[in-house]
């Protein structure tokens, strides 16, 4: 094989290897995004059941205070 010959073929590896970086980097921004949003979603959650949670003991205390009398 020619030098100009492999020269060639190093330069179309290298320039596939740069559009695969280009790929897999906005594909790691997507999944950074969705993340992002999976954690937003989750803490939502979170205070919904905190929320829920304080409903209940409101009600067990409102509950046991009524039988007590």
């Amino acid at each position: 094989m020619s030098t100009e010959h492999l020269f060639s073929e190093l330069q179309l590896a290298v320039q596939r290897l740069l559009e695969k970086n280009q790929q897999l980097s906005s594909q790691l921004h997507q999944l950074q995004e969705q993340h992002e949003l999976l954690q937003l979603d989750v803490l939502e959650k979170d205070e919904q059941q905190e929320q829920l949670q304080q409903k209940m003991q409101t009600l067990l205390t409102t509950l046991s205070e009524a039988a007590g009398r």
